[in-house]
């Protein structure tokens, strides 16, 4: 008894298959199980890594079943119903969602820096008055940051449970606080007169573009930020 368990340790186990090559041995019925229910996950929302991940769940137990004469409906019901229930199902652990606000607002807020940067620079490089036109580095700051900090700020308040957000007026009148702010300290700046809060030129503003979005790029790879792009997952 103990040679032939002792044998059976030794066997060499069979590579994980993936859901290319378990798709391919799907019989008709079955793959047509498989198209009905990837289109109902997709209307309803999920993204390629959901639909993966259940497909990976899903089809050595439909080949099991195949092998035994017992069809995908039998198995996991009707394809149209499964797909939603997976799809509307939360998953246990998203690390994108776990990080730290500030590190998101910060992430967020070279983003926006990058992004109004190049706007000015293209703004000065065509237009006709010449010289320094573009914004202060102080007012640009400010204006990227205050709306990183009210974008994540609605983003992760709209990740929230329902019964666990803080009622949306607040989050508007702290927002509008927030941008009238924003303005004020912009506008103020205009008159002071400095290196921080004098215009810059086009080349500098492309400049701060480019190191902007390198610290971006540096903070998204480093903690793994979702991208400001990419959709919100549904709840």
């Amino acid at each position: 008894m103990a040679k032939k368990a002792k044998q059976q340790e030794q066997q060499p186990t069979e590579p994980e298959q993936t859901v290319d090559e378990m798709l391919a041995q799907l019989t008709k019925k079955n793959a047509e199980y498989v198209v009905k229910f990837r289109r109902s996950m997709k209307d309803s929302g999920a993204d390629d890594a959901k639909e993966t991940a259940e497909l990976k769940k899903m089809l050595p137990e439909m080949l099991k079943g195949q092998r035994e004469g017992k069809p995908a409906v039998q198995l996991f019901g009707p394809a149209v119903e499964r797909g939603n229930k997976v799809a509307s199902s939360k998953t246990a652990v998203d690390p994108i969602q776990q990080q730290p606000f500030w590190i998101s607002t910060a992430d967020l807020g070279f983003t926006f820096l990058a992004i109004f940067a190049v706007l000015y620079g293209l703004i000065g490089s065509f237009s006709k008055v010449s010289g320094s036109q573009g914004g202060g580095f102080a007012s640009l700051v400010i204006m990227s940051f205050v709306a990183a900090l009210v974008f994540t700020y609605y983003t992760q308040w709209s990740l929230t449970p329902k019964g666990e957000r803080p009622k949306f007026w607040f989050i508007a009148i702290g927002g509008i606080i927030l941008i009238i702010f924003a303005s004020l300290a912009s506008s103020y700046l205009t008159v002071v007169k400095s290196f921080l809060t004098s215009p810059m030129n086009n080349w500098g503003l492309f400049i701060l573009a480019v190191v902007a979005y390198g610290i971006h790029y540096l903070l998204k790879s480093r903690y793994h930020l979702r991208s400001f792009f990419a959709p919100l997952p549904r709840r």
